[in-house]
């Protein structure tokens, strides 16, 4: 039973993070509605959690939101999917603290990855005649706004559970790991 509610609270809370991401894209003005919250929800969460949890969140989430979007279907779902499953990889390899440093880095990596993932896969539709123009511009735009602001507020998000949860103090982590 507690699994059932379990899986019932995860797709009711896929849905309202969902449904957040595209109200925000539509409600702010220009530069503020580029912020991937999404992304920004999920690297907290891989951070707070440390579970491959986040690669079904992901592809999930990026499901809903394909199914909005005016691009060529499941080229946002390939993208995102890949680039949280190699954020997650960097993070299980490379940055394996949780300092707010690792998340910084962790969210730039992934939001990169993702748009790098999504022009090569818009550049391969482009050579095969399915779209006719690649938004070069709009999408260097676009990667750099949501960089910036996708990092900020990871930061803020981060600062304040470092204030407020015990799971990202340092004490903590390195208590856990250096006993007496």
């Amino acid at each position: 039973m507690r699994n059932i509610l379990s899986a019932i609270g995860g797709i009711i809370s896929l849905i309202v993070l969902v449904s957040v991401e595209i109200g925000l894209s539509y409600i702010l003005p220009f530069p503020y509605s580029k912020i991937n919250l999404i992304f920004a929800v999920l690297i907290i969460w891989m951070l707070w959690r440390k579970s491959g949890m986040v690669v079904w969140i992901s592809f999930f989430a990026n499901f809903i939101v394909e199914l909005f979007a005016a691009s060529p279907f499941g080229l946002i779902v390939f993208s995102g999917t890949i680039s949280m499953l190699l954020g997650y990889w960097f993070f299980q390899n490379i940055f394996t603290n949780r300092s707010w440093f690792a998340a910084i880095v962790l969210t730039i990596i992934t939001i990169f990855l993702y748009r790098l993932i999504y022009a090569f896969g818009l550049l391969i539709l482009f050579w095969g005649n399915a779209i006719r123009v690649v938004p070069w511009k709009m999408m260097m735009s676009t990667l750099l706004w949501e960089e910036l602001f996708t990092v900020l507020l990871v930061g803020m998000i981060y600062v304040l559970l470092t204030r407020y949860s015990r799971q990202f103090r340092s004490e903590v982590i390195e208590a856990q790991r250096f006993k007496i």
